[in-house]
């Protein structure tokens, strides 16, 4: 449907916050920013030098990817990941 994964907002009073695992969350920055740029699946394909299927697995959520592969995949969408440790 090509419409962006919203992201999350601050809760409300009563709300339990649910964290996403990273790899999931990079693959919604992923999807995200190819909509946000008018990347097309085949074009990043053809951007990272890989089939199109390719491009499908990272972006499912069932499928493991390699966090390296979804970095160049984001900064081929002008995008960077960073992340953070904080204590529990």
């Amino acid at each position: 449907m090509r419409r962006p994964i919203p992201v999350a907002s601050p809760p409300e009073k009563g709300e339990y916050l649910v964290g996403a695992p990273v790899l999931v969350a990079m693959k919604a920055a992923l999807y995200n920013a190819m909509i946000e740029t008018g990347t097309r699946k085949a074009d990043l394909a053809r951007r990272l030098g890989v089939n199109p299927p390719q491009v499908d697995r990272l972006l499912d959520v069932e499928h493991s990817s390699k966090v390296e592969k979804l970095e160049l995949a984001l900064a081929q969408v002008g995008r960077k990941a960073q992340i953070e440790i904080l204590a529990a």
